[in-house]
């Protein structure tokens, strides 16, 4: 069974014909590149009143709650929310390192 699996993948891959390279005509026009050109979508990051939808995960439950920020708002909470955690970080070092203080 192995075997006749093996032989019809080797059977396939020898019929499979090889790339063409593609063609070395000069570009049309004088144009180093080809005429199509493919973008994403254009985001506007700095346009402070988008609204902003994300996920986020809630403590004590397995479904994600979506949650809309203005830009502008999100923004502030991430700033907030970072210096709170290095505070909360650096308090915790202290600790560690002076028990005796605590008491």
């Amino acid at each position: 069974m192995i075997g006749a699996v093996l032989v019809a993948a080797a059977v396939l891959a020898q019929g499979a014909p090889a790339a063409a390279p593609p063609d070395s005509a000069p570009a049309a026009a004088g144009h180093g590149v080809s005429g199509v050109t493919v973008t994403g979508p254009k985001h506007r990051a700095d346009d402070p009143n988008e609204i902003v939808c994300r996920k986020e995960q809630v403590l004590g439950t397995l479904f994600p709650k979506e949650t809309c920020w203005r830009r502008e708002d999100l923004v502030e909470r991430q700033r907030i929310d970072q210096t709170e955690t290095r505070h909360a970080h650096e308090h915790a070092q202290i600790e560690v390192l002076n028990p005796a203080d605590k008491r």
